[in-house]
């Protein structure tokens, strides 16, 4: 029983004893909260709060402790939370701890961080009074199979805010109204697994035991979105209360024990503020590691390097050579994502990428894999997109010496390559429509994004046509766990006008010459049979992850959300003879134990004649190699020799 007769302490601010203050009304933590998403009290003065001290917390602009009511089960109604934010000043900081009992005074208020996101109801405290210390915490609610269950759907498509009077919450629905009720309360998130790894914040996506039962729950412990799948009940994991040093770096599949903490709404989702370390126990995760290509069949590599640059660290180049050297096996051809110039970030004008592609090159050498060329267009300064300075592209390294290719002067940044009649290339290689407003003229004022690049190699006796895309970048779409739902996709136009540019450009390609392969790879930053994937599709292009388990279609992780955005699609002419593995090593680790944010993607293409020796191919490339000696010198501006 707590002993009221124990008041230790009674503060205030001398401004904040007002007339209006003292005619306030006393309320209970569950009457400001309400059963909304902003407390129907807002604005208004209260007294008389009371509850427990459950943590303090300083985090960015808020500082202040968390309120619980002490009673178990608080008042029983499970569609009010039972615990409030109060925002104290720093003087009162340092006079409470955990296990006070308090009442406070103050004016309701929402805290709200990113226009996109939900608020945070919380007390403006102006006067605090220590009824009683050391009382025991309310017992932590408990999250999943024994506990409450979250809802499977995030929220509905109402076409507005959540959080205004278009929508009545559904706890027993909609995770973004479950999780409301509990905001600010002590939960466990029973037997919780990690479902993305450790970011640079030091955050861990998370769910409770029930997210194994996911329908695309995939066999590395990730859940697969897709299909109308999910991760509505996943909450981040944040160690802004215990420290970095005590958050586990965690790989997916990796297990948290029952992790306690506080749930909270930031950064435009549902956060379990840790406020113990967890009980981590590995899972084991492996990364992977693509089989051994059977004889006669090629391969060729999507892979987004995220952002190497000439003055990345050596550690990137060699974790990145190891993986293409081993890992993939050295495909014959890579299609690179994410290039920056020699430079980096710095904006200097530099567009260049020599340093970039040699540093590579040499790592992968040293490796054991082979002397890789390149094949790649600088694109004018500041035009494509990406880190600022960072003069993105998407480019080709291929073995000269298992891959014939014959440059063709022409390809520049503003040049659209053409088709000639005989099937090849007038630039070799070179950009697709450059100058097409899909690539030039996006939303909200932004314009500029990379470029696809066409390019003619010969293997085996087969031509294929390769185009690396990397489309528009969805980091301007509104966030799935926000206050607008559905969640808008204004970059979702610019990807789909991108994906049209390209099919105009494949259809004319195939009506040339049919039985030549064709190839489209890279980071579309679009999920399988979207609209992008759909025109594609229309243009006779396959998407080879259908081919695979749903659950496997993935080469991302962004908030627990494992995601198909990387895509590798094939024309007619190859769908037989080709299979794709998605080779997951990067998109489940955490950042120590990766070389990229992306998995890469490794195409098989299986021709009935083997692929020649080493030798053998460059006696066929000799009187190729001979012409090109004797034609004059122009100067490239490709990055490479």
């Amino acid at each position: 029983m707590i002993d009221r007769r124990a008041a230790l302490l009674v503060l205030a601010l001398p401004a904040l004893l007002s007339p209006a203050l003292g005619q306030a009304a006393a309320q209970t933590i569950q009457a400001i909260q309400g059963r909304g998403h902003v407390s129907p009290l807002l604005g208004a003065d209260v007294t008389g709060v009371e509850g427990v001290v459950t943590t303090l917390a300083s985090m960015g602009a808020r500082r202040g402790a968390f309120l619980q009511d002490p009673r178990a089960g608080g008042d029983g109604d499970t569609a009010t939370s039972d615990a409030v934010f109060v925002a104290l000043p720093s003087d009162l900081m340092g006079e409470i701890r955990p296990g006070d009992l308090v009442r406070v005074a103050g004016r309701v208020g929402e805290q709200r961080g990113a226009s996109t996101g939900l608020s945070v109801t919380q007390i403006e405290v102006r006067m605090l009074e220590r009824v009683a210390r050391d009382v025991a915490l309310p017992q932590a609610l408990r999250i999943g199979a024994t506990g409450r269950v979250p809802p499977g759907w995030i929220a509905p498509p109402i076409g507005g805010a959540i959080d205004g009077p278009a929508h009545v919450p559904d706890p027993g629905r909609y995770s973004l109204d479950f999780y409301e009720t509990l905001e600010g309360m002590r939960v466990v998130l029973g037997d919780a697994q990690a479902i993305g790894p450790r970011n640079s914040y030091g955050e861990v996506a998370v769910a409770p035991d029930f997210a194994r039962a996911m329908p695309l729950a995939n066999a590395r412990g990730g859940a697969t979105t897709g299909a109308g799948a999910t991760i509505a009940g996943r909450l981040i994991a944040d160690d802004v209360l215990i420290g970095r040093a005590a958050m586990p770096d965690a790989r997916v599949g990796d297990r948290f024990g029952d992790a306690v903490g506080i749930v909270d709404y930031a950064y435009s989702n549902y956060r379990l503020l840790l406020t113990s370390p967890p009980e981590f126990t590995p899972g084991g995760l492996a990364p992977e590691i693509a089989a051994p290509p059977r004889p006669g069949e090629v391969s060729i590599a999507s892979f987004n390097v995220q952002n190497l640059a000439g003055t990345s660290r050596a550690a990137k180049f060699t974790a990145l050579a190891r993986q293409i050297a081993g890992a993939l096996r050295a495909p014959e051809i890579l299609a690179l994502s994410e290039i920056q110039d020699d430079d980096g970030t710095v904006d200097s004008g530099m567009v260049t990428a020599t340093r970039s592609y040699d540093r590579l090159v040499a790592a992968i050498v040293a490796a054991g894999g082979p002397r890789y060329a390149v094949a790649q267009i600088d694109p004018a300064d500041g035009a494509d997109g990406g880190a600022p300075g960072g003069n993105i592209r998407v480019a080709f390294l291929y073995d000269p010496l298992r891959v014939g290719f014959i440059p063709r002067p022409g390809g520049t940044a503003d040049h659209a390559v053409t088709l000639l009649p005989d099937g090849t290339l007038d630039a070799n290689p070179g950009r697709i429509v450059p100058s097409d407003p899909a690539w030039t003229e996006g939303p909200n004022g932004f314009s500029g994004t990379r470029k696809p690049l066409a390019a003619m190699f010969e293997i085996a006796g087969r031509r294929l046509l390769l185009v690396a895309a990397h489309l528009k970048s969805r980091s301007e779409d509104q966030p799935d766990f926000g206050r607008i739902q559905a969640p808008g996709e204004p970059t979702a136009a610019q990807r789909l006008a991108q994906a049209d540019a390209i099919a105009s450009f494949l259809t004319a390609a195939g009506g040339i010459d049919p039985g030549t392969g064709i190839v489209l790879l890279g980071d579309l930053n679009a999920p399988g049979g979207s609209p992008p994937l759909a025109r594609l599709a229309e243009a006779g292009m396959f998407d080879l992850a259908l081919g695979l388990p749903p659950a496997e279609r993935y080469s991302y992780i962004f908030e627990g959300a494992s995601q198909d955005l990387d895509h590798v699609l094939v024309n007619a002419a190859l769908r037989d003879i080709a299979s794709l593995d998605i080779v997951h090593l990067n998109a489940e680790f955490p950042l120590a134990e990766r070389a990229s944010d992306h998995d890469p993607l490794l195409l098989r293409l299986a021709f009935a004649a083997p692929v020649p020796e080493p030798s053998s191919l460059a006696l066929m490339l000799v009187p190729a190699i001979l012409a090109a000696a004797r034609r004059p010198r122009r100067h490239s501006n490709s990055g490479t020799e």
